[in-house]
């Protein structure tokens, strides 16, 4: 198995998984749009006393770990891996191959993926 095939295959199982989280996440939040759920004072995680600084961290939350812009964020990766993959898997060589796996390598170094994980 090539590093490039190996890395494809751990980057589609952390998709998947990050999928699955943002989808109990959603679920999780009873149909709250996420935002609102998250800054709400009586509900969300981040009520209490100090409410200021709790919205704050609500709305930080929010923009960072939205379900709904995981989830999108997941999809567009998705596509852009099957690009990749069927660039590679035509025989492209040169700058296109090399294009291809470096667009592998930074979508998978963004989820996580290091010297350690490769299993090298």
């Amino acid at each position: 198995m090539s590093d490039t095939t190996r890395m494809l295959a751990w980057l589609r199982e952390t998709l998947d998984a990050a999928e699955q989280a943002a989808q109990e996440l959603e679920r999780w939040t009873h149909g709250a749009p996420f935002a609102a759920f998250m800054t709400d004072p009586i509900i969300g995680p981040f009520g209490g006393q100090d409410r200021i600084r709790n919205f704050a961290t609500g709305q930080a939350v929010a923009r960072l770990a939205d379900p709904a812009a995981v989830l999108r964020r997941i999809t567009a990766e998705r596509k852009t891996i099957a690009d990749c993959t069927r660039v590679l898997d035509n025989d492209h060589w040169g700058e296109t191959a090399y294009l291809a796996e470096d667009t592998i390598l930074n979508l998978a170094e963004g989820w996580g993926w290091t010297e350690e994980t490769s299993g090298q």
